[in-house]
C-alpha cells in the first residue's frame, strides 16, 4: 500500500514538474502543429466559409484572459469532434495529414487540462 501511494506522489510530482515547463514548450508545441496543419492546409481552406466572422475585436481582446484557455480548449475539441472526422473522409491523400494534425491537438489539449495553472491566461485572470 505504502509502496503504491509513494508511486502516486512521485508520479503526481513528474505531472507537476513537466507542467512547469509547458509554458516553455508550447511555443514548440504550436510549431509543431503548424507544420502538420500545412500539410492539410489547402483541403481545409478549400472547404472553409470565408462569409462567416468568427471573432469580433472586443471578444478577440477577452481572449487574453482566461477565457482564452477556455476558447482554446473548446475549439480544440470542436476540431476533434466536427471538423477533423468530415475531414478524413474526404480521401486517403488528406487522412494520413488530418491525423497526424489530430494528434497534436489531442497533446496539446491534454496537457492544457493537465497544465492550465502554469499557463499566462490563468495568471492574468
Amino acid at each position: 500500500f505504502l509502496a503504491r501511494v509513494a508511486a502516486g506522489q512521485h508520479q503526481g510530482t513528474q505531472a507537476k514538474d513537466s507542467c512547469i515547463h509547458f509554458p516553455d514548450s508550447l511555443p514548440h508545441m504550436l510549431r509543431e502543429l503548424r507544420a502538420a496543419f500545412s500539410s492539410a492546409k489547402t483541403f481545409f481552406q478549400m472547404n472553409d466559409q470565408l462569409d462567416n466572422s468568427l471573432l469580433s475585436q472586443s471578444l478577440l481582446e477577452d481572449f487574453k484572459g482566461y477565457l482564452g484557455c477556455q476558447a482554446l480548449s473548446e475549439m480544440i475539441q470542436f476540431y476533434l469532434e466536427e471538423v477533423m472526422p468530415q475531414a478524413e473522409d474526404h480521401g486517403p491523400n488528406i487522412k494520413e495529414h488530418v491525423n497526424s494534425l489530430g494528434e497534436k491537438l489531442k497533446t496539446l489539449r491534454l496537457r492544457l487540462r493537465r497544465c492550465h495553472r502554469f499557463l499566462p491566461c490563468e495568471n492574468k485572470s
